[in-house]
């Protein structure tokens, strides 16, 4: 049985931008479900593909705070 999560995940991309008004925006993400995560701070980097304090490139992965849904955690 699928949680509400990947029910989500399945059905985001159908509906119309701003359907969902309950759900808050995940902040370490930005709603974006993916994020670049300093390999120094461990925060994430929204501006650039390197990293602030050691330039290194970073990659794009699922956001841990809401498993890619973009969204706040309930």
């Amino acid at each position: 049985m699928k949680d509400w999560k990947d029910l989500l995940l399945e059905i985001k991309p159908l509906l119309p931008e701003g359907t969902l008004p309950g759900d808050l925006e995940c902040s370490f993400c930005l709603g974006k479900g993916k994020v670049r995560i300093s390999c120094c701070t461990e925060e994430p980097v929204h501006d650039s593909k390197f990293c602030p304090k050691c330039n290194n490139e970073l990659d794009l992965n699922t956001c841990p705070e809401c498993s890619g849904t973009g969204y706040e955690p309930q």
